[in-house]
């Protein structure tokens, strides 16, 4: 699927803008952790660390992606919901029009 970079670039810089503030909060939390002695019960991505089993989070394990790279990664799937949304607005308008509601 491509999109113009008109439509996605401004969603790109509020994706890095985002996950930025993101990882502040979250290092901050782990830090306050750290000097109360425990880990954070959640990883980045909400996983629950504090339980009986094996609590491997695939994202913070597998995901290799550069953070330039999942900012892009985001704004994709910012932009592909906003386009369904306008789409069923759209589907929606034409539905009240078809009714003679519109």
């Amino acid at each position: 699927m491509s999109n113009s970079i008109t439509e996605i670039y401004p969603l790109y810089i509020e994706a890095r803008q985002w996950l930025q503030q993101r990882r502040e909060e979250y290092q901050k939390m782990v830090n306050d952790c750290a000097r109360q002695g425990y880990r954070p019960q959640y990883c980045i991505h909400g996983v629950n660390q504090w339980v009986e089993y094996d609590c491997a989070c695939s994202s913070c394990e597998l995901d290799d992606r550069s953070e330039l790279e999942e900012a892009r990664d985001l704004a994709r799937q910012w932009l592909r919901k906003e386009k369904v949304r306008e789409t069923i607005t759209i589907i929606n308008m034409e539905i009240e029009l078809s009714q003679g509601r519109g």
